[in-house]
């Protein structure tokens, strides 16, 4: 018979899964450290960050870029401040994560970083981020489908001429 999970068993637990490794990056100019496994209460944090992001950007901007290319290039961003100790800001601002972003590309420390990352944890935040997108896809195309069928301002009627 199993026994009953305590706190201390919970904490003994949770430690197993706090296991970090360091890499030098930049020809060992520098080092990074990287989770080495991808806790999901961390990867909820890249989503929600997402999601402040993607909600405070203007509809101007909107509809110049595709929701793909914002989660690609801020979803990258919150996923190496979420599991990494490179200095990306806390704040969830679009201008802020883009300039970061294209920093760390620029420099490749991206590349380097992205690569030095397990891949079996960056396939764990992938498969979340397809799931979520299919939902936001239903839901899109759900709401497309409600407003094709009723123009604003028509009603609805059987056909039968009054």
């Amino acid at each position: 018979m199993a026994k009953k999970l305590t706190a201390t068993d919970l904490n003994k637990l949770s430690k197993g899964i706090n296991k970090t490794k360091t890499h030098p990056i930049l020809d060992g100019q520098f080092e990074v450290t990287i989770d080495q496994h991808f806790k999901n209460s961390s990867i909820n944090n890249i989503f929600t960050g997402l999601f402040e992001v993607v909600k405070d950007i203007n509809k101007s901007e909107l509809t110049e870029l595709t929701f793909s290319r914002i989660a690609q290039q801020i979803g990258m961003t919150l996923m190496l401040r979420e599991f990494t100790d490179l200095p990306i800001p806390n704040k969830n601002d679009f201008q802020t994560l883009i300039k970061v972003y294209e920093n760390l590309l620029n420099t490749n420390i991206f590349v380097e970083v992205m690569n030095k990352m397990p891949e079996d944890q960056i396939r764990k935040v992938e498969k979340r981020f397809k799931d979520i997108k299919s939902t936001f896809d239903e839901i899109e195309r759900k709401a497309n489908e409600t407003t094709a069928t009723t123009a604003p301002g028509e009603v609805e009627h059987n056909g039968d001429s009054e």
